[in-house]
């Protein structure tokens, strides 16, 4: 028996920034490697501004629309 196994399509549908919890928080989190806890909070703010130099986007610390298609959430 073949079975073919797709990646999960996560979308998260809001823009997240410092001081916005909730689970789609603690997804972005452990897409970026921070500590996840499902606050976002300095630390991952950070996180999110490493990952958007690395992407080459605008470096601001808010995953919005771009930000999180660019990790394919």
């Amino acid at each position: 028996v073949f079975c073919a196994k797709k990646k999960p399509q996560l979308k998260l549908s809001r823009t997240l920034s410092k001081g916005s919890r909730g689970d789609d928080v603690k997804i972005l989190q452990m897409m970026i490697a921070a500590e996840a806890d499902g606050i976002f909070g300095s630390g991952t703010r950070k996180k999110v501004i490493e990952v958007q130099k690395r992407l080459g986007l605008v470096a601001d610390g808010i995953a919005g629309p771009k930000t999180l298609s660019a990790l394919g959430l």
